[in-house]
């Protein structure tokens, strides 16, 4: 009950009156056949609770190794003939959707115990704090073998979450440290995730997020050096948190 509670507060912005941004469902209407379908169709608050549902079913299977993938689609595909099919009107439906919500949520936001793993970072970088925006410049790094990267903000103990969905964004941008405006580069990668993306971890170290994963030697070249920039955007920290860069741990 405390899940669905929690899920239910996480979706009010999105089931709220008109000032509610518009959403559409996470399937296509003209295709809708079924009663319940139609019915998501045409009530707006169960047309974004949808888009919630859909935000976070993504999310996990991109998280999740192919055995697991295989075993959420399988059981959300159960979900829709069994639970929310079987719905005949609007207040059955947004129940459905409610439990449904709260479960995906409590498995996204679920910490990953890492503690006792090694944890030595190749950068680090305080952040006093974040009101909105902020963009940290000149992180360097090479390779001269493939290994695999990820970026981990640590927080405050006393630092509260909570986002609504997809949540906060972060921006990560590399190129070539000799580039000059008006010229190509001779590599740039760019890559984007929100807060539905992001994996919670338990350190020794701390607690805190994996805000994305990135490869040398194959999204950025080896034997170069390579300067990165890391943007926040939709973010409210008012502690001082730590941008970690790391090796990210082997499958």
């Amino acid at each position: 009950m405390k899940r669905l509670l929690s899920a239910l507060a996480l979706l009010a912005p999105l089931l709220g009156g008109t000032a509610a941004r518009a959403q559409s469902p996470g399937f296509d209407c003209a295709r809708a056949e079924r009663s319940a379908e139609r019915l998501v169709c045409t009530t707006p608050d169960l047309a974004r609770a949808d888009e919630s549902l859909k935000t976070l079913y993504r999310a996990l299977l991109r998280k999740a190794d192919r055995p697991a993938a295989a075993r959420l689609r399988a059981e959300q595909r159960r979900w829709l003939r069994q639970v929310r099919n079987a719905c005949g009107d609007a207040d059955c439906l947004r129940t459905a959707y409610g439990e449904r919500v709260a479960l995906l949520d409590a498995r996204n936001v679920a910490p990953r115990d890492l503690r006792g793993a090694p944890f030595e970072p190749l950068l680090e970088r305080r952040i006093e704090h974040i009101h909105d925006t902020r963009v940290l410049h000149g992180l360097r790094l090479r390779a001269e073998t493939p290994r695999r990267l990820q970026l981990e903000l640590h927080l405050h103990p006393d630092e509260r979450v909570d986002w609504t969905l997809p949540g906060p964004r972060v921006q990560l941008l590399c190129r070539d440290p000799d580039a000059r405006e008006g010229y190509a580069a001779r590599f740039a990668y760019r890559a984007m995730a929100h807060g539905v993306d992001f994996v919670r971890v338990h350190r020794d170290a701390g607690q805190g997020h994996v805000l994305m994963a990135f490869n040398l030697g194959r999204d950025l070249p080896l034997r170069q050096d390579v300067v990165c920039s890391v943007g926040f955007s939709e973010w409210l920290l008012e502690r001082a948190s730590t941008l970690y860069l790391l090796d990210a741990p082997k499958p």
